[in-house]
């Protein structure tokens, strides 16, 4: 489900991303990816 929240802890950085889906100027290397259940 790409709507279900998610707690992600990482290293954000402004830097441009583009692709077939989306432009976006963050991005984020997540050392963690946690699915939120509550």
């Amino acid at each position: 489900d790409i709507y279900a929240p998610l707690w992600i802890e990482g290293t954000l950085r402004v830097e441009v991303s583009s692709n077939e889906l989306a432009d976006s100027a963050y991005t984020i290397e997540a050392q963690v990816v946690e699915l939120i259940t509550e």
